[in-house]
């Protein structure tokens, strides 16, 4: 039987796709059926993510001589990797398309997010040319059935929705106290940018204070931009909100499970996200979700179920919607219960490394 190549990229960064791959890494590297080329370079971070430079161009081209070496001399049946959303870092990975379809290597990818930048270039070279590989992809795993839908007209050879899942460890969940608690305790979990609704949250906060609803905001993560960081902290010092928060840090492992337990809601209120893992990995422990409705976070979250899609992304509606769960606590527990019902059924570990299986090996 011939072999299959999974080339994956592991933390760091600590984004949602580089788990997913660590996790893919773990589960299949001794299954003597699969290649793993992990291609991952410490010191990497989302700063520098899909720039172009030397350092980046050298990587890039080591990257498609490995992948071409193992295509040459294991000729796998399959050949699976990530589809960048950037222009060039996409097309590095189409280097090696017609080489794979040489050797009679079916090429699957995926769509770690909500859509390809280039192909929001309408009638651009980079669209053009994007969609052309694109559409020689064999098949394209998307995150949820709404993104699928997104790309939809662009007539992809074969797309397939297949759910993330998280673990969670053992034992660690929330529990009702923590629901009942004042200030209420509140978590954000990601990269801390403005794309990701930062000054939303910030002002949000600000909101409820001033309205003498008292929450505690923890942020864990890292700064992408100085300059919003800046920013950030002016807005904190001018509107004396320091000590409704407490910014973490990256944090990992037992640190991340730890405070994630003593939270009752979770805010995510993002401009554009698949389906983030954070969001997964808080109905696994019971939080509540607020967030917005972008990429697949409408297929996941169901409102007053599972928490709540704001209609617009502004403080004024996420401040509205914490208000609303701060006053009435039972709603909270209720869609503890319910969540953790949801994860068990649908976003377990377990559940997406089979079903990731199954593709390979269909």
């Amino acid at each position: 039987m011939k072999k299959k190549l999974l080339v994956i990229h592991t933390p760091p960064p600590y984004g949602g796709g580089e788990v997913q791959a660590q996790n893919l890494k773990e589960y299949f590297i001794n299954d003597p059926k699969f290649i793993i080329y992990d291609y991952s370079r410490k010191n990497h971070n989302r700063t520098s993510w899909s720039k172009i430079g030397l350092n980046a161009i050298f990587h890039g081209a080591i990257w498609i001589i490995k992948v071409s070496y193992l295509i040459i001399k294991f000729n796998p049946s399959k050949l699976y990797f990530t589809l960048p959303k950037s222009y060039f870092a996409f097309m590095r990975n189409m280097a090696v398309l017609p080489l794979a379809h040489l050797f009679k290597t079916k090429v699957y990818g995926e769509l770690s997010g909500t859509s390809f930048l280039f192909l929001k270039e309408s009638n651009s070279i980079r669209h053009r040319s994007g969609l052309f590989f694109l559409r020689r992809i064999d098949e394209i795993r998307f995150l949820s059935p709404s993104i699928a839908l997104m790309h939809e007209k662009y007539q992809l050879k074969c797309p397939r929705v297949i759910n993330n899942g998280v673990d969670i460890p053992h034992g660690i969940a929330i529990s009702s106290d923590v629901l009942w608690q004042n200030p209420l305790p509140i978590v954000y979990i990601g990269a801390i940018e403005s794309s990701k609704g930062i000054f939303n949250i910030l002002k949000a906060i600000k909101i409820c204070n001033v309205k003498g609803i008292y929450i505690h905001v923890n942020f864990i993560g890292y700064w992408t931009h100085d300059i919003e960081k800046v920013k950030a902290f002016e807005y904190i010092n001018k509107n004396r909100i320091n000590e409704l928060i407490t910014f973490h840090g990256i944090r990992i492992g037992t640190e991340k499970w730890y405070i994630l337990s003593k939270c009752a809601i979770l805010v995510h209120p993002t401009y554009w996200d698949g389906v983030p893992l954070t969001i997964l990995e808080a109905l696994g422990i019971g939080l509540t979700v607020i967030s917005t409705s972008v990429g697949g976070i409408p297929d996941t979250i169901t409102n007053n179920i599972n928490g709540t899609i704001i209609k617009e992304n502004t403080p004024e509606l996420l401040a509205e919607a914490i208000i609303k769960y701060f006053n009435n606590r039972s709603l909270l527990v209720n869609i503890s219960i319910a969540n953790k019902t949801l994860f068990n059924e649908k976003y377990k570990l377990e559940i997406f490394l089979k079903n990731m299986e199954y593709w390979f090996n269909s």
